[in-house]
């Protein structure tokens, strides 16, 4: 995989957004906000993120409430994963990013 580094992380994923998702790309200012708190926020688990680019709009979530059973962005993960190709941008924090 081809490491990147100093990318800017919004312009990146809204790229992929502007290619990806016809319907509803206002998500996508919803995506920011959240990715801008996390960045500035202090605490690790609100930094791992999972970000999802489909066809009518974009989901980006905190991982841990993603893995929580029974939460509302466990069941959107799901129900819209099944449904929506996936790739993995790659994108990774401090020491997880891959190594190339």
């Amino acid at each position: 995989m081809q490491k990147f580094e100093n990318v800017d992380v919004i312009a990146a994923l809204g790229e992929i957004m502007r290619q990806n998702t016809a319907f509803y790309q206002s998500d996508f200012d919803i995506d920011k906000g959240i990715i801008q708190r996390a960045a500035a926020s202090d605490q690790a688990v609100d930094k791992t993120l999972l970000w999802m680019s489909r066809p009518s709009g974009t989901y980006c979530f905190r991982e841990r409430d993603v893995f929580l059973k029974g939460t509302r962005q466990h069941n959107t993960w799901r129900f819209y994963g099944e449904q929506t190709p996936r790739q993995d941008t790659g994108l990774r924090r401090g020491a997880d990013r891959h190594q190339g």
